[in-house]
């Protein structure tokens, strides 16, 4: 892990635990052999966005793109969300991740190594959601793993 002076610790939780994580404030944690400072918390609410993103999706089972993208759009059917999912293509320097070559126009592929296991899913797009799919996304998340942070959707910055 490397962290800078812009480094952020983000802790998504439902507004009633906010007292719970308050106490963290100007704390030290120690990871690894190395110490943290926290700061002042900012407290942000989910704002309806269009158009999300999710670093990385994991659907157990599912590898390869087209299958991938199924079970995506099962799972925002089910969450009543009535957007459009797309994978993102690799557009500039080659991707190494997960020790794989990827080429440019590839499905953006990411990998989570947990107790040395690589676990395969993709960089996952959500356009076109209402305001109401949109929050419901952000609180729920698709996919697995979402402790490791996965599965969880931002919005996507305008280009």
């Amino acid at each position: 892990m490397r962290l800078t002076e812009a480094s952020r610790l983000r802790i998504r939780l439902p507004a009633e635990c906010i007292g719970q994580v308050l106490v963290l404030a100007g704390k030290r944690l120690s990871i690894d052999d190395r110490s943290v400072s926290l700061g002042t918390p900012s407290v942000r609410l989910l704002e309806p966005c269009a158009d999300m993103q999710s670093r990385l999706v994991i659907i157990k089972g599912f590898m390869e793109k087209e299958p991938f993208l199924d079970a995506v759009r099962r799972q925002l059917v089910a969450l009543e969300c009535d957007g459009t999912a797309s994978t993102p293509e690799v557009t500039g320097a080659r991707s190494f991740e997960g020790g794989e070559t990827r080429e440019l126009g590839d499905p953006l592929r990411r990998t989570l190594s947990i107790h040395g296991r690589e676990i395969v899913g993709f960089a996952v797009h959500v356009t076109g959601l209402s305001a109401n799919s949109s929050l419901r996304l952000q609180a729920r998340g698709i996919g697995g793993r979402r402790r490791y942070g996965c599965g969880l959707f931002t919005p996507l910055p305008e280009t």
